[in-house]
């Protein structure tokens, strides 16, 4: 059962409208075009409403496939699939837990950034905290849920408890910039609707989590603001959360009520094929740990996605090439820079840092005192 799709004349309309946010700014569009654009996204309501309301279309799953089949029927057609229990051999879904996480990295600093509809930090704000902080709140049932965990940037050593040779088997022929990101977290703790320029090939290592995903051209309905990376978050109605498709208010978002969606629950050993630029929730249905190998890759871009992946590499602000120098290094600083937080976190870890080390060193001399 394939989504229901919306109008050529209504994409290439509202892809104007973006091209001029993108370049002109949207407030100035706004106060150009603003009668228009309303009478546009009211018109394309009532397009959407007349198609009834949305439906829940499953994610195909596949226990068995090899590379040439993923790569025609799922890759280049930017069709999502989950491929069912690929990975439950692997080492890192047969011994990962949050206590060897805890054992092997809980002395890592890490960076924790508030999404929009966090509680227990303000948008603008960050902790830098160690990985084993955020295991002990989870145990302990707190909310903190670090995502974009740099593996690859951070412990090459725990890609053998992979199958990379596989996952690069399954990715795109060409690709600019690669990464291994770890999500960490505890029950009910979710990752709010975004997009993003990476294909991603989720493999979940330890418990559940649940997928709710939208297509691309469904972009004109969530009207994202203009990208500052290779990361959107859709439009937040002023004095509002972000529509949360697990647990919808259609009341402020009636648009939202009406759109098709993918949806699935990956247990351990399951591998999602998430294509560049469809929208995604996510939430953890028990304490859980995913790991997600991303790519950029421009050729399988421009065939999901063309419009946007001229969008993207037309940023300036910053640019392309410095947002995938950003992304290889840790994902978490495209956030903080998109939110004009990365200098200050970038000198708050390097003091973080030099305390740190210099601990020992105090602690040396202290006892050349005493003898």
């Amino acid at each position: 059962m394939e989504h229901r799709s919306l109008s050529k004349k209504q994409r290439l309309t509202y892809g104007i409208y973006q091209l001029l946010d993108d370049f002109l700014g949207r407030k100035r569009v706004y106060k150009m075009l603003g009668k228009r654009r309303e009478k546009f996204h009211s018109n394309l309501f009532k397009t959407i409403k007349a198609k009834g309301e949305g439906r829940v279309i499953p994610i195909e799953r596949r226990k068995f496939i090899n590379a040439e089949e993923f790569r025609s029927g799922y890759l280049v057609k930017g069709k999502p699939v989950v491929l069912e229990g690929v990975a439950k051999d692997w080492a890192c879904v047969k011994e990962w837990s949050l206590d060897y996480l805890k054992e092997q990295c809980g002395n890592d600093d890490i960076v924790l950034y508030a999404q929009r509809n966090d509680k227990h930090l303000k948008r603008e704000e960050y902790e830098i905290l160690k990985l084993s902080d955020i295991i002990d709140n989870i145990y302990a049932g707190g909310k903190r849920y670090y995502r974009h965990y740099p593996f690859l940037h951070k412990h090459p050593e725990l890609c053998k408890d992979f199958d990379m040779e596989m996952l690069h088997s399954l990715r795109s022929k060409y690709k600019w910039a690669d990464s291994l990101e770890a999500y960490i977290g505890g029950k009910d703790t979710p990752t709010h609707m975004h997009n993003e320029a990476l294909g991603v090939l989720f493999t979940q290592v330890h418990g559940e989590k649940k997928w709710t995903l939208y297509p691309p051209e469904y972009s004109m309905v969530l009207d994202p603001e203009p990208a500052k990376n290779v990361y959107r978050t859709p439009y937040v109605k002023p004095g509002t959360l972000m529509f949360n498709p697990h647990e919808p208010d259609y009341e402020v978002y009636p648009e939202c009520n009406y759109l098709d969606r993918y949806e699935t629950t990956l247990r351990p050993g399951d591998i999602l094929w998430t294509p560049p630029y469809y929208w995604h929730e996510v939430v953890n249905t028990c304490n859980s740990i995913g790991v997600a190998y991303k790519w950029f890759s421009l050729s399988l871009n421009f065939t999901i996605a063309p419009f946007y992946t001229f969008l993207d590499v037309m940023a300036r602000h910053p640019p392309i090439w410095k947002s995938l120098k950003l992304f290889k290094q840790d994902f978490n600083q495209i956030i903080l820079s998109d939110r004009g937080k990365l200098k200050a976190y970038l000198k708050d870890k390097t003091e973080k840092e030099k305390q740190q080390n210099a601990k020992p060193a105090m602690a040396y001399s202290r006892g050349v005192e005493r003898r």
